[in-house]
């Protein structure tokens, strides 16, 4: 039984170990080129940003690697009438089914601490990267193109000369807090501190203007902004995605506290409009913004609490892809890999992820409670108990 047991374990690990390679190589270069192309890299910091990219890629990579592990080696088990060797023997199927199962469970909490590492190292590690290289992004960009522009400025240069930007204009895009203005100068040099995380911009003869209509000399000045300011966001960070498995009990524990009080501040200024018959401002803009406030705070309450299922389920789909993928290339006996693989893989595609998809959405907006995103994982399992058990009767 133990020489049954490795033989398994053997031909999973060797065909898992060359898929894996292969797959999460192909994912690292298409990510890196993707980064690339967006932030304006170059090869430089696009060497860096490899060991940060590659969790993002095996989180990825993994659960089809596990699939197509399970199919290759259980598949040719069948096709080779190996199993039917084993039956004849007197031995239960379960013999060549449990090594599957602790293999799989093992790479399944792999791939929850690899969905961990993913967003709490490697994404800050790529912010690090992009933040470190905005000097020489920015002036790769401005050199090639004449313009770089991201959510927070917009630069326009004549020409690029050594170090200096020749006749600049910086615009700096409005925010809630201010209108937008921009700054002209003869020439600028740009300068990244990272000890104060500030980008430097060194003005010779710089002036300003804001759309309000105010105007001004600057001589020369230094002008700072975030580094961060110049990273080219898909979309905002800082929420529940980009936070790690232990930090997110604590973080749910605060925003229930900061919600609980908004909820009794609300309670009681409503109280005492009430009391003074100032039923108007129960409906003015000030009570539109708490109100509003308050939904989304909700709102950012059910997504923390969906992550962490979202990451477990994420993970442990490898369990139930083998699981399902096994008994399917036992039945079919064929010694075809690739059309074994993509005809059990294509149903998963079809049910799997759309459940997941959906069970996540409705998690986050509190129409279901979080445990749903667990569906997808649960209609495979019944897949894998029905066909599970027409291999181990006949």
């Amino acid at each position: 039984m133990q020489l049954l047991t490795r033989y398994v374990l053997g031909e999973l690990l060797k065909v898992f170990v060359v898929t894996l390679v292969i797959l999460t190589t192909m994912i690292v270069l298409a990510g890196v080129v993707q980064e690339a192309i967006k932030q304006g890299l170059g090869i430089g910091p696009v060497l860096r940003l490899i060991p940060y990219i590659l969790p993002e890629a095996m989180r990825y990579a993994v659960p089809g690697t596990v699939l197509f592990a399970a199919v290759s080696v259980y598949g040719r088990m069948a096709a080779s009438n190996e199993i039917v060797a084993i039956k004849s023997l007197g031995i239960s199927p379960m013999a060549f089914i449990w090594p599957l199962i602790i293999f799989a469970s093992f790479v399944s909490l792999a791939t929850v601490w690899l969905n961990d590492v993913a967003v709490s190292w490697g994404r800050n590690g790529r912010t690090r990267v992009i933040i470190s290289s905005v000097e020489e992004i920015a002036y790769g960009v401005l050199e090639t193109h004449g313009s770089f522009r991201t959510d927070r400025i917009s630069i326009h240069v004549t020409e690029v000369e050594d170090c200096w930007l020749i006749q600049p204009r910086f615009t700096i895009h409005a925010t809630e807090s201010r209108g937008e203005y921009s700054i002209t100068a003869d020439r600028a040099q740009l300068r990244s501190n990272l000890e104060t995380g500030n980008l430097e911009i060194h003005y010779r003869g710089a002036r300003f203007d804001s759309v309000e209509g105010f105007e001004g000399s600057l001589g020369d000045d230094v002008y700072e902004l975030p580094l961060d300011s110049f990273l080219q966001r898909s979309g905002p960070g800082g929420g529940p995605m980009d936070r790690s498995l232990r930090d997110i009990p604590a973080e749910i524990a605060r925003r229930e506290e900061d919600l609980q009080n908004t909820r009794e501040a609300m309670a009681t200024t409503a109280a005492f409009q009430m009391m003074t018959g100032d039923f108007e401002s129960l409906t003015d803009a000030v009570w539109q913004h708490d109100h509003q406030r308050l939904i989304n705070a909700q709102a950012m309450l059910h997504r923390l609490h969906t992550e962490p299922h979202r990451r477990w389920a994420n993970g442990f789909s490898c369990l139930c892809f083998a699981l399902v993928g096994a008994p399917w290339a036992i039945r079919r006996r064929q010694g075809d890999l690739l059309a074994s693989f993509f005809v059990v893989f294509l149903p998963i595609l079809l049910v799997y992820y759309p459940l997941l998809l959906y069970g996540i959405g409705q998690a986050k907006h509190g129409l279901w409670p979080p445990e749903c995103v667990w569906l997808g994982n649960a209609m495979l399992a019944i897949g894998a108990v029905w066909l599970f058990r027409h291999v181990l009767r006949y």
